[in-house]
C-alpha cells in the first residue's frame, strides 16, 4: 500500500481552472505530495484547501515577471525538472540553493486553438494567447523522464504512476506520457506556424 512521505513534488500551472484541476492536486496533496503552483493556480488551490506553495517563494533575487510572461521561464523552476535524479551534484545543488526537484509536472496551456477559431483574431489576440513558459515546461519534463502531464484526460494515468513512482526510474508510461507531451507542444507550434503563413504568407 502506497504511504504518503511528502518526499515527492509536483509542479503544477494551468490556464483553465477546473474543478477536475482541482480534485487532481487535492488526490496527490493526499498522498503526501508536495504541491508547487504558478500564482493563478496557486490561488485556485485555495478554494480547494490544497495547500500548495506559490512558485514565485522559489526565486533567488529580485527579478520582474513583465506581467507574468517569464514566471515559469526562470532557472529555479528548471533547475527542478531538468535536475538528474541520479547525478549527485545535481541534488546536491539543488539542496545548496533550497531549491525542489520537481518529480511530475502538470501543464494546461492557453487554448490558442480556440482564439485561432474566432472570426477576425488578430495577430495581438494570437500573441497574447501563445503560451511560451507552458510549453518549455512540458519539453524540459519530457526530456528528464519526469510524469509529464499535459492533458486533464491524464490525471488518472498520473495519480496510478504516483502511487509506485520511485524518483529516477524510467517506466513505459512515464515514457509514454513524455511522447504524448511532445506531440501536444509540437501541434501547438504547428498551430502557430500555420496562423502566420496563412496571414503574412510566411
Amino acid at each position: 500500500m502506497y504511504m504518503g512521505s511528502r518526499l515527492y513534488n509536483a509542479l503544477i500551472s494551468s490556464f483553465d481552472k477546473t474543478s477536475e484541476l482541482g480534485r487532481f492536486a487535492k488526490r496527490l496533496e493526499e498522498m503526501g505530495w508536495n504541491i508547487y503552483a504558478t500564482p493563478g493556480t496557486h490561488q485556485f488551490f485555495k478554494s480547494y484547501h490544497v495547500p500548495s506553495v506559490d512558485v514565485g517563494a522559489l526565486f533567488l533575487g529580485e527579478f520582474p515577471t513583465f506581467g507574468g510572461q517569464v514566471v515559469t521561464l526562470t532557472k529555479e523552476i528548471h533547475a527542478g525538472i531538468l535536475a538528474e535524479a541520479n547525478n549527485p551534484e545535481h541534488m546536491a545543488d539543488l539542496a545548496r540553493l533550497d531549491l525542489p526537484f520537481f518529480d511530475l509536472v502538470s501543464v494546461g496551456l492557453k487554448p490558442l486553438d480556440d482564439v485561432m477559431n474566432r472570426n477576425g483574431v488578430t495577430e495581438d489576440e494570437v500573441i497574447d494567447m501563445t503560451d511560451i513558459g507552458g510549453p518549455t515546461m512540458l519539453r524540459s519534463a519530457a526530456k528528464r523522464r519526469r510524469i509529464a502531464v499535459s492533458h486533464p484526460n491524464q490525471y488518472d494515468r498520473a495519480i496510478e504512476l504516483a502511487k509506485t513512482y520511485r524518483r529516477g526510474e524510467r517506466t513505459d508510461e512515464i515514457r509514454e506520457l513524455a511522447t504524448e507531451a511532445l506531440r501536444r507542444t509540437a501541434a501547438y507550434d504547428l498551430i502557430l506556424i500555420n496562423f502566420n503563413f496563412e496571414m503574412f504568407g510566411q
